[in-house]
């Protein structure tokens, strides 16, 4: 199967998401101050833990389907899962910023993020089975693995204080698991030696 078709849908579904988030931000009234932005904090913050997530999602699995030459059927099955819950995500962002404090709504969110990242996982252990020869292609598919593992982790921890006290700690920890794949991605990409 080709992969273009895979990862050009990626591409397509994760900008249209991060753009209408994007359009959707309110405006402020003029004067244009920081006072009136502040009144829009949480539209502002909550939609930009959501583009983070989504940004940092895509350029960790960069060097995975970068370096990928052959994909199967079960990738392709858990690309169609990745890609709707990566086209949930501007609703689930409209409905945190819209029910803040409703646990819910937080949990909804969250499983959502969740799923991004877990099929996100398995597509990259599914792109490591379809080209098992590749040493540099296994080693991509590891490095973005255990990077997505440590923002499932995040993203979990959140989930579990969200259904305590603290419900708006998932849109934290979605804003902390996307500083940690970009944080990784950066570091990954300034380490590799020229060719």
């Amino acid at each position: 199967m080709d992969k273009r078709r895979l990862t050009l849908m990626l591409d397509v579904l994760t900008a249209a998401a991060i753009l209408w988030m994007l359009i959707q931000l309110p405006i402020p009234s003029t004067p244009r101050d920081p006072a009136h932005f502040w009144r829009y904090r949480r539209e502002i913050l909550r939609t930009l833990a959501s583009v983070l997530w989504l940004m940092g999602l895509w350029l960790d699995m960069y060097p995975a389907w970068d370096g990928a030459g052959r994909v199967g059927m079960m990738t392709a099955l858990l690309v169609a899962g990745q890609a709707f819950c990566v086209a949930l995500t501007p609703y689930m962002t409209d409905l945190i910023i819209e029910s803040y404090m409703g646990r819910f709504s937080q949990q909804l969110y969250g499983l959502t993020m969740l799923g991004t990242a877990a099929f996100g996982w398995l597509i990259q252990r599914s792109l490591k089975r379809d080209d098992p020869d590749d040493a540099m292609h296994a080693a991509a598919c590891d490095r973005c693995g255990k990077t997505l593992l440590v923002a499932m982790g995040v993203m979990l921890v959140g989930l579990i204080v969200a259904y305590g006290k603290l419900r708006q700690a998932m849109w934290y920890s979605v804003a902390l698991a996307a500083v940690w794949l970009l944080g990784a991605s950066v570091a990954a990409a300034l380490s590799k030696k020229p060719a």
